[in-house]
């Protein structure tokens, strides 16, 4: 048998609580000694006894400190001091709640002498593993908000907008949960959000949105060496904002065309040009955003959806999207400009959607991308080729770039199909949902 190293260990274990009292071991003869030093005394009653040695061992591990601190600890955590410093060093000075600065300073004090002189330490207290616990810390001070927020704007990798989104979800979550300091984020008050949230009448993409960005905040956070403790207890209970349905639906969600009507019709010029070249084209905010004039060449729009132009993208327009088009004023290369004359970028075309939702009284749950969505939905139910319909959204083709531009056309019965599901001229063909629609004003 191989050879046991060490002596063993024999721990009273109390009777009232049937937990060890570790430093306190009982010997045959019914004397109580304390492990790692040579102190022996006599005490019939168990209680007493164990009463006995914890005020033995309070008074040796603070034999450093001076008497004001002392005389702190006595009253502000009576519990260490007169109950079981053991016990707590031997958990690794883990103390939740108690943050306050004289009990931090002692401590950094327990754990440099532990550091410097770990067998002192061990026959003080009568822990003999005493020499294990030299990288452990003391209790974390909590962060303020403003040092949390400070951290996130310093993010080099992020750009000023995604640092903005992120600030903005972190001020609604402290508004509507009317928190003011990072121990009261608990799972119930992420509950609470969450179901503030629900109320909102906001797609699951959004829910999703805006519950990534509040964890996104304290994970970068804690990745800094913030309170990492602490700020992982954060992020468990942030944990409960979930969107309603649990996940984002991955089914399209093609917008109504009786909303879309709406928006046509509450739209102005520009805003309508905008919007058939979204639902013509199947675009998203931000690539319609980047259309040029020169891009439009015998009624159609020719692009590459891939950054390294992999991806050949085929808009054959419709003659109301002409129209529309004709009737816009060519300040820049671009199409669409903002107010100050600049180019219009993809939050002030993301604004202008929901100024015109707003008017048109769609439903907040409409967004921009269900354009792209009831285009490719409209194309789908037409029984377009995939090859056709993988021209028209931008997708990869398998057919080479030289061919399409050379006949662009091909694409019209799939840009077609998306024109008689929405404005279909002959009632007969069209959909149920759409059979009475007038022709959009253009």
């Amino acid at each position: 048998m191989a050879k046991r190293l060490g002596r063993k260990r024999m721990d009273y274990r109390d009777p009232n609580i049937g937990k060890p009292v570790v430093g306190l071991s009982r010997m045959p003869d019914g004397r109580w000694r304390i492990i790692g030093t040579q102190t022996r005394f006599t005490e019939d009653d168990e209680r007493v006894a164990i009463a006995r040695f914890h005020q033995m061992m309070g008074e040796k591990l603070y034999e450093g400190l001076p008497l004001e601190e002392i005389e702190w600890l006595r009253t502000a955590a009576p519990d260490i001091v007169a109950g079981n410093a053991i016990t707590a060093l031997s958990r690794g000075f883990t103390l939740i709640g108690k943050r306050d600065e004289a009990l931090l300073r002692f401590w950094r004090y327990v754990g440099e002498e532990i550091r410097t002189r770990p067998k002192w330490v061990a026959e003080q207290t009568g822990v003999e593993q005493i020499g294990y616990l030299t990288r452990l810390k003391p209790p974390e001070k909590p962060p303020t908000f403003v040092e949390v927020e400070s951290t996130w704007k310093e993010h080099f990798k992020k750009s000023t907008e995604q640092k903005r989104r992120v600030l903005h979800a972190w001020e609604d979550f402290k508004k509507t949960a009317g928190v003011t300091e990072i121990e009261q984020i608990t799972p119930d008050v992420a509950i609470s959000y969450r179901d503030a949230v629900y109320s909102r009448d906001l797609t699951p993409k959004m829910q999703v949105n805006i519950f990534s960005r509040i964890r996104r905040l304290f994970t970068f956070a804690r990745s800094r060496e913030i309170a990492p403790q602490m700020l992982a207890d954060v992020i468990d209970a942030l944990k409960r904002l979930v969107p309603s349905d649990s996940a984002v639906s991955l089914d399209p969600q093609p917008i109504d065309p009786m909303d879309y009507k709406s928006l046509i019709d509450a739209a102005d010029a520009e805003d309508r040009a905008m919007l058939l070249l979204m639902l013509n084209g199947a675009y998203y905010c931000a690539e319609v955003v980047r259309l040029k004039w020169s891009m439009v060449k015998d009624g159609c729009i020719i692009t590459h959806r891939n950054k390294h132009g992999r991806c050949v993208r085929v808009c054959v327009l419709w003659k109301e999207t002409l129209d529309a088009l004709s009737m816009l004023p060519r300040k820049t290369d671009f199409i669409f400009n903002a107010y100050t004359g600049l180019p219009l970028g993809t939050k002030g075309a993301e604004k202008r959607f929901r100024v015109l939702r707003t008017a048109a009284k769609v439903s907040m749950a409409v967004t921009s991308s269900h354009l792209r969505d009831g285009a490719a939905t409209a194309m789908a139910q037409a029984g377009v080729t995939d090859k056709f319909f993988a021209i028209a959204m931008g997708h990869r083709s398998g057919i080479s770039d030289h061919y399409v531009k050379r006949n662009p056309n091909m694409v019209a019965p799939a840009c077609e199909a998306i024109r008689n599901y929405y404005f279909c001229q002959q009632l007969n063909s069209c959909p149920e949902t759409i059979r009475n629609l007038p022709q959009p004003r253009v």
